[in-house]
């Protein structure tokens, strides 16, 4: 048998104009992104991969550190490894065809640098998307917050925004059913979230967008809330603030409220009750806890093999069959809260 062939050039999606509140999707020169055809450097440098993209990981904060106009869009990534730069030496710890988890672009193929990448082993009966999601940074991102920032005790009671994303909806879980947290509160946008939650561990949902919401997040938290794990910030966090006992802790981790008017910025309307009662805010970004990522991601990977981290249902994957213009809008999705869980785009087998 013949090696595959290896491509000169490859299809990237391309940052046209910047982004705005209303992302545009059109062909024309007023569109938001482009897809072009670029040569892939050649030699390859010893120091590189090239990797084809299987799964691209949707995020939110995308929006915020988008690629300079005319540059490729950024994205974390699944891919697989197609060609090693330099002579394969022998032990070398990446070889074609391995998986290989990496910050990389919307493209069909990009060249990485050997060092950026880490090897991963397909786990039996998981979807190696799994990489994106419970036990990749979203996940990491939700380990930490609890562990190291939030820390709840197994009397508090603790309530988690963004619930049914890829973040909250591992917070809800690990918190319930690993850490044993007497009651677990989501908030999410709609009534199917809302019981989705309640299916995997919440203890009780309430939809942010009812016009009860105050009313049904006195009821859902009878205790008031020792810890708040915000993924939204805005109005929903002002509310809970409101439910905070004294000295309790919130976990900063997004303010996806705010990312289609960022200009507008947030203004945090309950400020003194904030000081009254003494609460803490304490930020989280996954990569100040890089050194711990193998840690982790064991815990992880032990929760989800014990069954305890449901992950059925937990992804919302979109296979878009190799049409890599169709990437951009899966990820504006984000942004309408058309996920359940992770959003993920594979791109390719």
């Amino acid at each position: 048998m013949s090696p595959p062939s290896i491509p000169t050039t490859s299809r990237v999606v391309v940052l046209q104009n910047h982004i705005g509140k209303a992302i545009d999707f059109s062909d024309s020169s007023s569109g938001t992104f482009t897809v072009k055809e670029v040569p892939i450097v050649s030699p390859l440098p010893d120091d590189s991969l090239l990797v084809q993209t299987l799964y691209t990981s949707n995020d939110p904060v995308q929006r915020l550190w988008t690629s300079p106009v005319g540059s490729p869009m950024a994205a974390f990534t699944l891919s697989r490894v197609v060609k090693v730069g330099g002579e394969v030496k022998e032990g070398e710890s990446v070889k074609v065809g391995d998986l290989v988890d990496a910050q990389t672009q919307w493209a069909d193929y990009t060249v990485v640098k050997k060092d950026k990448v880490k090897v991963v082993e397909e786990l039996p009966g998981l979807s190696p998307s799994i990489y994106l999601g419970v036990l990749g940074f979203s996940g990491l991102t939700a380990y930490f917050g609890l562990e190291s920032v939030l820390k709840p005790k197994k009397t508090d009671t603790l309530v988690v925004s963004g619930a049914a994303g890829a973040v909250g909806n591992v917070v809800v879980q690990y918190a319930k059913k690993v850490l044993g947290v007497k009651r677990v509160v989501g908030i999410a946008g709609s009534e199917k979230k809302c019981e989705w939650l309640k299916s995997i561990g919440a203890d009780a949902a309430v939809n942010y967008k009812s016009a009860t919401f105050t009313e049904d997040l006195a009821k859902a938290t009878p205790d008031k809330v020792d810890g708040f794990f915000d993924n939204v910030g805005g109005a929903i966090l002002d509310e809970v603030i409101m439910r905070m006992n004294v000295q309790g802790h919130i976990c900063a981790c997004g303010a996806i409220s705010t990312y289609t008017d960022h200009e507008k910025g947030m203004v945090l309307k309950n400020y003194m009750t904030l000081i009254v009662n003494r609460l803490t805010i304490t930020g989280i970004t996954v990569f100040g806890y890089m050194v711990q990522f193998e840690e982790g991601q064991r815990a992880l990977a032990d929760t989800v093999i014990s069954g305890k981290l449901v992950v059925d249902g937990a992804e919302t994957l979109v296979d878009v069959q190799g049409k890599l213009e169709e990437l951009p809008r899966i990820w504006a999705g984000l942004f309408e809260s058309a996920n359940t869980g992770k959003s993920i785009t594979k791109l390719a087998a």
